[in-house]
């Protein structure tokens, strides 16, 4: 008959053969065990993608894990997880047992460069509070078109989680306007239906009166609030910017012409790094600076015509394989990685791109602005005259800084011309 501690061995490796770690088919999830893992040790883990789940039984010791993202060249980033209690936040936790067979370390994880998830890409640069504070008219004009979701109705009721340090704001919503995940749903055409919202509990939210638009963005399948102006607000501000043609999501396509392409690649050609054209429209500007030595060069471009346009005439030129066109919103690509970047936009929407630009920029990065200057930045050299002018400004530690001196064929400019015309 086998004794007592036979019969614990045994069941000791049958729970360590269960728990063996394994990889999802995608890479993007584990599930392993602690038990094989000697206390105090780090074990490696590396997963394919900036979103997944892992399951960690009987934790012991730490994971180091490597966490990739869809886009070939990003830098992957690397966290370490333990257990620790008490529970905290986002912490990685294991919940205390004294049953071993109870034990397991469950989350889901999700890659984000600002490691603040209230907030929305366009508002990393805000501060701590930005979550809270009311968007202001260009905020708001901004949000409804590159939030994940956009919704109109009424605030029936908000709860409290102290917890979970958060507030469910529960929303009868007349009309969904926009969502990027099928996270809200409206029953008849005419009909409403239930959403729930969430945002910081130190925001202190509390139910009001009238119709609001809700605006904000997705974590794990949840609903997060960003901007939520009153109906009547947002109407007002809209009416406003449309009227003074400076409605920040309505930037109209105009191509470059030869001699602003020339202009650009005279202030880049022979910088190292990544080079991005932001709204590339038909992928010209990307396309000239690879063959001028600009390596990689990229392109972001909303408009799905422009980006199918742009990837034919790169094909045509035989570059299909060296140049890359993605269709996405300006405002939710990451810049951390780029040393060289060009702009061809409305003035409306340079303000909101000189924090964007600030914020994400590496130190020693360069931005050439075509058509119009970006309204605070001193540029280093200006090139060209009238329509085919282009600016050209340096990253420093400090922000962006810069006297602005002659660049080839160029008048030495300062501030803003008398006449713009784009």
């Amino acid at each position: 008959m086998p004794t007592p501690a036979l019969l614990c061995a045994l069941c000791f490796c049958l729970l360590a053969a269960a728990a063996r770690a394994g990889y999802s088919e995608d890479r993007c999830s584990w599930r392993g065990s602690g038990l094989t893992q000697e206390p105090g040790s780090v074990g490696q883990l590396a997963l394919a993608c900036a979103d997944g789940k892992i399951e960690w039984l009987y934790p012991a010791g730490a994971l180091r894990l490597t966490l990739g993202g869809s886009e070939p060249s990003a830098q992957p980033g690397i966290v370490c997880l333990r257990p620790t209690r008490p529970f905290a936040g986002a912490q990685v936790f294991a919940t205390p047992h004294p049953d071993l067979s109870r034990r397991l370390a469950s989350f889901r994880f999700q890659l984000r460069e600002d490691g603040r998830p209230e907030l929305p890409p366009q508002a990393r640069s805000l501060g701590a509070d930005a979550a809270c504070r009311p968007c202001s008219d260009a905020e708001l004009l901004l949000a409804v078109c590159t939030s994940d979701f956009v919704i109109y109705g009424t605030i029936l009721g908000v709860a409290h989680d102290a917890e979970l340090q958060e507030s469910v704001i529960t929303v009868a919503a007349a009309r969904v306007l926009r969502q990027t995940l099928p996270v809200f749903r409206v029953g008849d055409p005419g009909g409403q239906g239930q959403a729930s919202i969430r945002t910081p509990l130190h925001c202190g939210v509390r139910p009001g009166p009238g119709t609001f638009l809700f605006m904000g963005w997705n974590r794990f399948g949840e609903a997060w609030l960003g901007c939520a102006p009153r109906l009547q607000e947002f109407s007002r501000a809209y009416a406003a910017a449309h009227a003074d043609h400076l409605h920040p999501c309505e930037v109209p396509y105009v191509g470059a012409s030869a001699r602003q392409v020339e202009h650009v690649l005279s202030l880049l050609r022979g910088r190292p790094g990544k080079t991005v054209d932001l709204g590339s429209g038909d992928g010209r500007i990307v396309l000239a600076a690879h063959r001028c030595g600009l390596r990689p060069a990229v392109g972001y471009e909303l408009n799905p015509w422009l980006v199918g346009l742009a990837r034919l005439r790169a094909w045509r030129a035989g570059c299909a394989g060296s140049v890359r066109y993605h269709r996405e919103d300006l405002w939710k690509v990451s810049l951390r990685d780029c040393h060289n970047v060009s702009v061809f936009l409305a003035p409306s929407v340079l303000p909101l791109l000189e924090d964007k630009l600030q914020a994400e920029l590496p130190a020693g990065a360069r931005v050439v602005s075509g058509r119009f200057p970006l309204p605070t930045w001193q540029p280093v050299a200006v090139v060209g005259e009238g329509l085919d002018r282009v600016w050209a400004y340096d990253i420093h530690r400090g922000g962006p800084a810069g006297q602005a001196v002659p660049g080839p064929s160029s008048a030495s400019v300062l501030g803003t011309p008398n006449s713009q015309n784009g």
